[in-house]
């Protein structure tokens, strides 16, 4: 039986006045880039409101882990660079981690570091495999890959209770959080992810990898950007295990919603995983030492 009902989790999911809120520069950009007039100047200038904003994406995308070939030095010469779109990702990415907080994620049970360290982790993945196969944006794989979760910290903010039961039903029966979540709540992680990515204006297609990472579907705005998120997530399960999964992920990925020749080209990646995946973790570490640790 579900702790409540459909009706009255969405009902607190409208009204909760504490939802994760991205910082309003970011929420400035993503309107700036649903125009087509948008230029250098207008971008650049929204972005150099923000000096702290300005500092980390700077420092990323100078970084060993981004690895641009000269120094970017200025947000002119960044969005000029990368483009568009690279930046928005990179600006969503930097500013994620204040926005999606908790007061004590201790006394829940929950491990925010961990539950950043498997994002990330998703993140890097994805981005190798949209590099490897040349599916999609690498970027974009990026970002979607680390929002890919962000659900259950809308669930830890407004059903506290609920993630409490989640955690205990895991940790007593040794399986992952998605087999134990539909036991309790009658929307999911992935559900609440995408109503939060729509409240932040993001584009179509990273609300529906959101929505669909567990279970990819033909109707997404972009199914080859889904089923790269989820692929990424299926691997990272297999070889990292964590509080919400206390078990080696062995189901085999669903990669059945994209055209064939991009279907092989990821069943490859998927069948070879032993032979690439270890080069990958030292990426992984990167990242996480840049977001988690880096000050």
């Amino acid at each position: 039986m579900y702790d409540m009902d459909a009706d009255n989790m969405m009902h607190t999911l409208t009204s909760f006045k504490d939802l994760p809120t991205l910082p309003v520069i970011a929420l400035e950009i993503n309107r700036l880039l649903a125009s087509d007039t948008t230029s250098v100047n207008n971008l650049s200038r929204i972005i150099a409101k923000d000096q702290a904003i300005v500092s980390k994406l700077l420092k990323l995308v100078n970084s060993s882990f981004f690895g641009v070939r000269s120094k970017v030095s200025s947000v002119e010469e960044a969005v000029v660079r990368l483009g568009f779109n690279s930046v928005r990702n990179v600006v969503v990415s930097v500013s994620i981690f204040e926005s999606l907080t908790l007061a004590h994620p201790e006394d829940l049970g929950f491990s925010l570091v961990e539950f950043w360290e498997h994002s990330i982790a998703v993140a890097v993945t994805s981005r190798y495999l949209s590099e490897k196969t040349g599916l999609q944006d690498p970027d974009d794989c990026f970002v979607a890959g680390l929002l890919h979760d962000i659900g259950l910290i809308v669930i830890a903010r407004c059903f506290p209770e609920s993630l409490v039961n989640i955690l205990r039903k895991i940790k007593e029966r040794n399986v992952s959080l998605y087999d134990i979540e539909k036991e309790v709540l009658p929307i999911r992680h992935n559900k609440i992810g995408e109503i939060l990515a729509k409240k932040w204006q993001l584009p179509s297609s990273v609300c529906d990898a959101l929505k669909y990472h567990h279970a990819p579907n033909r109707s997404a705005a972009n199914p080859e950007l889904l089923t790269l998120i989820h692929l990424g997530d299926v691997i990272t399960r297999r070889f990292f295990i964590t509080t919400i999964n206390p078990e080696t992920n062995s189901a085999s990925p669903v990669l059945s919603s994209i055209g064939a020749s991009a279907e092989k080209k990821l069943d490859l990646m998927y069948q070879n995983v032993n032979l690439w995946f270890p080069g990958v973790r030292e990426t992984i570490r990167e990242a996480c030492e840049f977001f988690i640790r880096h000050e």
